[in-house]
């Protein structure tokens, strides 16, 4: 059985379409995700979805953190 946790990162909302892609993809391709998408309303706000027996909110946090420094957890 699969534990299911989510998380939502808050960025910089200037942050350009092409490097909130790029962030989607990154994200998605870490082990343990089931789903990853920006917030269509609020386009600074990403939502992960994923195993916590696999992967942590922090690794996430630090992948999106090379992307925008200031970003955070909320």
């Amino acid at each position: 059985m699969i534990d299911i946790a989510d998380i939502v990162i808050h960025v910089h909302k200037n942050l350009l379409s092409e490097h909130l892609e790029r962030i989607e993809e990154e994200v998605s391709a870490l082990e343990g995700v089931i789903s990853v998408n920006f917030s269509h309303e609020i386009k600074h706000r990403l939502t992960v979805v994923f195993d916590p027996m696999v992967t942590t909110s922090k690794r996430f946090l630090n992948l999106v953190k090379q992307w925008d420094r200031n970003a955070f957890l909320l």
